[in-house]
């Protein structure tokens, strides 16, 4: 049966990610860290605390990446403050500002030739990608890669009943969609578990992950390359 809509991943599928959101965050840390030393938790905790608090901020006004990165942080240097007993240096705020500020000068580019992919395909294409939401969102506008799609998901996790929510949300029928993605733990064996035809994109960051032949199950190296299958 012909696929008529493409669920699509997004970062080192068709975008470099480069996991630069991860790298403004630990700035963030080592900023704490090295104003509270030597009684800051570890960077990894202060992290998840700071995305904890991002979650309850999506409804602030202004623009949300700048807004929601800073405020999360800033709001986490307040609270980390009165925990230790320590004052709040006006300071730390201005240095989190402008990490935030840095980290949306950073533009995101698609992989050569995969915007006119994109493009060319005329099925229904929906980008289904893994992480927080002002990071992917901001990767996404960056990219200029919007208009590219006729709906897009951004989720904190992948998994069958992520997929199937997808699926009815979309109204899809395994049968007619395909998952294309590079990584097999969440995007293609949510893929297979659900019925759909999952296209692995291997090389970089892994290898084939099934041996023989399987129905809903193909290995491409480039998702340029998808044109050829669809």
């Amino acid at each position: 049966m012909k696929i008529k809509t493409l669920l699509i991943d997004l970062d080192d599928n068709i975008l470099p990610s480069g996991h630069t959101y991860f790298i403004p965050q630990l700035n963030c840390a080592k900023i704490l860290t090295m104003e509270f030393q030597p009684d800051c938790p570890r960077p990894e905790v202060m992290i998840a605390e700071a995305r904890r608090i991002s979650k309850s901020l999506f409804d602030l006004p202004g623009p949300k990446e700048l807004h929601i990165f800073a405020k999360s942080w800033i709001i986490y240097h307040l609270e980390l403050a009165k925990k230790l007993g320590r004052p709040a240096s006006p300071a730390i705020s201005d240095a989190i500002t402008m990490e935030a500020v840095c980290w949306l000068k950073d533009k995101y580019e698609l992989y050569p030739g995969t915007r006119e992919v994109l493009e060319k395909i005329k099925q229904q294409k929906i980008l289904v990608t893994l992480g927080n939401e002002s990071g992917q969102r901001h990767k996404i506008i960056t990219a200029n890669i919007e208009s590219l799609f006729d709906g897009i998901e951004i989720m904190n996790n992948k998994n069958q009943d992520t997929f199937k929510t997808i699926m009815e949300k979309y109204k899809l029928k395994p049968k007619t969609t395909a998952m294309i993605g590079d990584s097999f733990e969440s995007d293609i064996q949510p893929a297979i578990d659900c019925g759909i035809h999952a296209y692995h994109v291997i090389g970089k960051f892994e290898k084939p992950n099934i041996t023989g032949i399987h129905p809903f199950y193909t290995a491409i190296s480039h998702f340029n390359e998808i044109t050829s299958y669809i």
